[in-house]
C-alpha cells in the first residue's frame, strides 16, 4: 500500500503529472489532498508515502518518505517569494536530509538539489522524467488545427505555453510579438496567466484535448524561460513534430537538441526563419518517444517496491 500526498489540484504542469501518476498506477494505493503546510507537517502516515508536494513533508515519521521534487525555484529565486514561504521552505530543506528518497522529474534539478544542499545523500536522490500521452499530442495538419480552435485561418501562428513568472522571461515574447509579421499571431496558453500585446492571442485555459490543437496549428512553439524544472511543454510540442525555439541552459537538452540556442539574438533568428521556411520536427518527435507517463508510473513504482 502507498500513500500519494498531494495539494489542491490546480491548472498546471504539477497538478497535471500528478493525475497522470496516480492514473498510470498498478499498486494499491491512497491519495491524500492536503490544503495547509502547518497540518501536513504534522500529519502521521503508517505506508510508503509519496509527497507530491514538497512543502507537505511531514517534519517526523515513522514511515518511509518519498518526495517528489520538480524544481529548486525557492533557492535560485528567493526574492520572488513572500517570508514566510522562504522559511517553510528553508525547514523543509532541512528536512530533506532525513527523508528516504527524493524523485527529481529531471537530472538538472537533481544537480541543483545537490548543489545547491550538499549535505544531501546523492544516492537517495534519483530521476525519473515526466512523460507525454502520445495519443493526444501527435502530428496533426496545420490547417485542421486551426479550423477546430477555430483560429482565422489567413493568419500564422506560434505558441508560446508558460505562465508569467519573471524566470520565464516573457520580456523575449513581447521583444518578438513587436517584430513579427503583421500575418502572425502568437497564441498564448499557460495556466490562465496572461501577456497582453497586440498580436498576441492569449487563449486562456485549454483542455487536454485542446492543448495538441495548439502545438498542431503552429509554425514553432517557443519557450523563453531561463529556468525550467522540466519544460513539459517543450515535450508537448515536440511529441506533435512541431519545432521548438527554447534555451538549452537548464533541464531542455535532456528532452531533445534540435532547436536549443545560447543567445537571444539566436533564439529571435530561429524564430523568425522557422516563420519563413516551415519545418517538420522529426527529431524532436523522435525524441519524445522515450518519455511516456506510463513509464514514468513503472519506474515511480519500482522505487515504492524497495521500501515494502
Amino acid at each position: 500500500m502507498v500513500t500519494l500526498v498531494r495539494g489542491i489540484q490546480g491548472k498546471n504542469a504539477i497538478s497535471k503529472m500528478n493525475n497522470e501518476l496516480i492514473g498510470h498506477l498498478t499498486v494499491k494505493h491512497d491519495v491524500i489532498t492536503k490544503n495547509g503546510v502547518y497540518a501536513a507537517w504534522s500529519a502521521k502516515y503508517e505506508d510508503v508515502t509519496n509527497i507530491l508536494y514538497p512543502l507537505f513533508t511531514p517534519l517526523k515519521s515513522n514511515s518511509p518518505i518519498i518526495v517528489t521534487l520538480c524544481d529548486m525555484f525557492p533557492l535560485v529565486y528567493p526574492d520572488l517569494l513572500n517570508p514566510v514561504s522562504r522559511i517553510q521552505y528553508k525547514i523543509i530543506y532541512k528536512r530533506f536530509n532525513t527523508v528516504d528518497k527524493i524523485l527529481t522529474i529531471c537530472d538538472f534539478t537533481k544537480n541543483e538539489l545537490l548543489r545547491l544542499l550538499p549535505s544531501i545523500d546523492d544516492d537517495k536522490v534519483k530521476t525519473v522524467y515526466q512523460g507525454v500521452n502520445h495519443d493526444l499530442f501527435k502530428p496533426e495538419i496545420r490547417g485542421s488545427a486551426i479550423e477546430k480552435l477555430e483560429l482565422n485561418p489567413e493568419y500564422k501562428y506560434i505558441a508560446c505555453v508558460s505562465n508569467v513568472a519573471e524566470s520565464k522571461n516573457m520580456q523575449l515574447l513581447s521583444k518578438i510579438e513587436r517584430e513579427i509579421p503583421d500575418d502572425v499571431r502568437i497564441l498564448k496558453a499557460g495556466y490562465g496567466t496572461k501577456w497582453d500585446g497586440p498580436k498576441i492571442i492569449n487563449v486562456g485555459y485549454l483542455t487536454d484535448e485542446q492543448m495538441p490543437l495548439l502545438y498542431q496549428a503552429s509554425l514553432c512553439s517557443i519557450h523563453p524561460s531561463l529556468y525550467e524544472g522540466f519544460g513539459l511543454a517543450i515535450l508537448e510540442a515536440c511529441a506533435c513534430g512541431v519545432p521548438i525555439v527554447s534555451y538549452g541552459n537548464s533541464t531542455q537538452k535532456e528532452i531533445t537538441l534540435n532547436g536549443l540556442v545560447d543567445t537571444e539574438s539566436e533564439f529571435i533568428d530561429r524564430t523568425f526563419s522557422l516563420i519563413d521556411s516551415p519545418q517538420h520536427n522529426y527529431i524532436g518527435l523522435k525524441d519524445s518517444e522515450k518519455f511516456s507517463w506510463k513509464k514514468m508510473a513503472s519506474e515511480y513504482e519500482s522505487v515504492y517496491r524497495e521500501f515494502e
